[in-house]
């Protein structure tokens, strides 16, 4: 199994614009979703606005956060490397974890031009038909590649997955095999 070493800083109470200073300081952040008990939203990085829970990732870090309802956040920062931007008393810093090899998870819908067909102003969107909602992510659709897929890395300790972090969304084919 291809592993490496996984970091995860932890700092709660943050302010809102600690916690957008955190997201600024780490590079290559490259999409985010929003999250709410009825809704979830991707979008490409950097939006206009930040829900009250949600999640940044690119290919070397991910940030979560989940708002207390009062302003401010707690803060989970993982990635591969060391980051001493997060080392100063107030961040905790979790046991080593082991970090699978990438994998790639398939999320829901299929690109709905390739099955109803569109103009080619509209915006791209798929559906899923156990979903009320049309989905969207910050990828461009394409016939050819009509499904979403994330690619992610793993996160054990002790054996034990305590985490799974993203790093790319990308449009993908579909596996006949």
């Amino acid at each position: 199994m291809d592993e490496q070493t996984g970091y995860v800083y932890f700092r709660g109470g943050l302010s809102a614009t600690e916690r957008d200073a955190v997201l600024d300081a780490l590079p290559n952040l490259t999409a985010v979703i929003h999250h709410s008990p009825t809704r979830i939203q991707f979008d490409a990085w950097r939006p206009a606005a930040l829900a009250a829970h949600g999640r940044a990732f690119g290919p070397e870090w991910e940030v979560r956060w989940e708002g207390d309802g009062n302003g401010r956040y707690d803060v989970l920062v993982s990635g591969e490397q060391p980051n001493p931007h997060l080392t100063a008393p107030d961040w905790q810093l979790d046991a080593p974890f082991t970090v699978d090899k990438l994998q790639e998870i398939y999320l829901w819908g299929d690109y709905w031009r390739s099955r109803v067909g569109a103009d080619d102003d509209a915006d791209d969107r798929w559906v899923q038909p156990q979903i009320e909602a049309a989905l969207s992510y910050p990828v461009a659709g394409d016939k050819d590649k009509p499904l979403v897929r994330v690619e992610a890395r793993q996160y054990r300790q002790a054996g034990i997955i305590r985490l799974t972090r993203f790093s790319h969304l990308k449009a993908a084919e579909v596996n006949h095999g």
